[in-house]
């Protein structure tokens, strides 16, 4: 809801934004949010080079209320990263930036599934031929839980995760991995 959103954090016009994109490529952003965090779906980041940064209409920071006509402004996480590593060719966005709160806790959002064990989400990054045993040219987008954590908290709960080679590590070198919460769609 723009209304509601711009009581609390300041948001600017709605914008449509055209991105063109071959099969071959990914849109190259990566989210972050979603109805179960209480957040819109929001770009966290836009990869140098990709379709996303050629079309020079999004920016980190833009909440993604629609693409191609799809909403997306009730959309959970995976539904939202479901739908958007969906579209091919002229791609259609209707974004609006939203200011970020200064007290915002986007970096630490986590999954609670069914049964209440709880995931940081963390983007999962596979390079041509790094683990994938495959030639193709792309990035794949997987949601994993880093960690279980039990309903109590963790002391060393940063320590026990993967931290790897990720998009996420290379842009904050001094916070651990677990502490990002988005989904590359490059």
């Amino acid at each position: 809801d723009p209304d509601a959103l711009k009581k609390s954090q300041g948001v600017g016009p709605i914008r449509k934004v055209l991105l063109v994109k071959e099969d071959h490529e990914g849109l190259g952003i990566s989210i972050t949010g979603g109805k179960e965090h209480g957040v819109p779906i929001l770009i966290s980041e836009i990869h140098p080079g990709q379709p996303a940064d050629r079309c020079g209409g999004l920016h980190v920071g833009d909440a993604i209320l629609a693409v191609n006509g799809v909403n997306l402004r009730d959309a959970k996480h995976k539904e939202a990263v479901t739908i958007l590593s969906q579209q091919r060719g002229e791609i259609e966005f209707e974004v609006v930036y939203v200011a970020p709160e200064v007290d915002s806790d986007d970096e630490n959002v986590e999954y609670e599934d069914e049964s209440g064990h709880r995931y940081r989400l963390y983007l999962d990054e596979l390079e041509e031929g790094a683990n994938s045993g495959s030639s193709r040219k792309e990035v794949n987008v997987d949601v994993k839980p880093s960690q279980v954590f039990d309903k109590k908290p963790s002391i060393d709960g940063h320590e026990n995760g993967d931290l790897g080679n990720s998009v996420e590590a290379s842009l904050e070198d001094a916070a651990p991995k677990l502490t990002r919460s988005a989904e590359s769609l490059s």
